[in-house]
């Protein structure tokens, strides 16, 4: 994990992984890699509102891009 992190990349790290910990999981590992190389969509935004609603559309979308980025670098 980076040294410091901003709230939004600390939440784009939380959920990140969330998702990893599905990796045992063949199917949830597949899913998680399509998710992960497609361009972030509504229903991507939508899923994490859904779950956690602290933030706006514009800020989950950076958290969605930060939860990829870090799970394409592991």
């Amino acid at each position: 994990m980076p040294r410091k992190m901003g709230t939004l990349q600390q939440e784009g790290y939380n959920y990140a992984d969330s998702l990893i910990q599905n990796y045992n999981d063949p199917n949830c590992a597949s899913r998680i890699e399509t998710w992960r190389n497609r361009i972030t969509r509504g229903h991507d935004i939508e899923n994490f509102i859904n779950k956690n609603g602290n933030f706006n559309r514009r800020q989950v979308k950076q958290i969605v891009d930060y939860a990829k980025s870090y799970i394409r670098n592991h």
